[in-house]
């Protein structure tokens, strides 16, 4: 699957702020809470998806501690990021994550295991665990 598809440059101006990926048929974007820009009047937020077309936001919720934001986009605007329950990762295996637009794949590399936490985002219910993050 085209993980590009999923994702939303969330803009400030005309430049990207930063990026987030929207990870259920409700529209929930998951995104990185001290890059989101400051709110339009109407208190929302223009993002634009993988193919430039606009659209807006609106700001969920938060969580500090794991500097996470979850947005929410209108429904069926960006299709949901469809997530392999039975990936295995080792530490030190490299990972390329999609960006938008023209930019290659970032290369970063996995500094843990995967591990079983109450806030552990693989569950099945993707929507029900975002909303725990908060």
């Amino acid at each position: 699957a085209d993980a590009r598809a999923s994702m939303v440059a969330v803009m400030d101006g005309a430049r990207v702020r930063c990026y987030g990926t929207v990870v259920d048929d409700a529209g929930n974007v998951v995104t990185k809470r001290s890059q989101l820009p400051v709110a339009d009047a109407d208190g929302t937020l223009r993002v634009e998806t993988a193919d430039g077309t606009p659209c807006r936001a609106t700001f969920v919720g938060e969580n500090e501690q794991l500097d996470l934001a979850v947005l929410q986009v209108p429904k069926h605007a960006v299709r949901p990021a469809r997530w392999a329950m039975d990936a295995h990762v080792e530490p030190g295996q490299a990972l390329l994550t999609p960006r938008l637009g023209r930019m290659t794949p970032a290369l970063g590399f996995a500094a843990i295991e995967r591990r079983e936490s109450e806030k552990d985002l693989l569950a099945l219910d993707v929507s029900e665990n975002v909303r725990k993050l908060l």
